[in-house]
């Protein structure tokens, strides 16, 4: 009887903390994406800042000498 006690309890425990787990993993991928995200915006604005200044450079002779 205080076998089949222990076992339920620790499988409702594994249940628990199983569960619990995968929220966190969750979480973490969430947030993995959502800073990727930001990294993806930030690589763009670079991108376009270094297209603008490349094509400055063409335009003006000031920037050229």
């Amino acid at each position: 009887m205080a076998q089949s006690i222990l076992f339920s309890l620790s499988a409702n425990i594994a249940t628990k903390l199983g569960s619990f787990s995968l929220l966190e993993l969750g979480l973490l991928w969430i947030g993995f994406h959502e800073e990727l995200d930001k990294l993806k915006d930030t690589l763009f604005a670079i991108q376009v800042v270094l297209l603008d200044a490349e094509h400055k450079q063409y335009k003006s002779y000031a920037v050229k000498e």
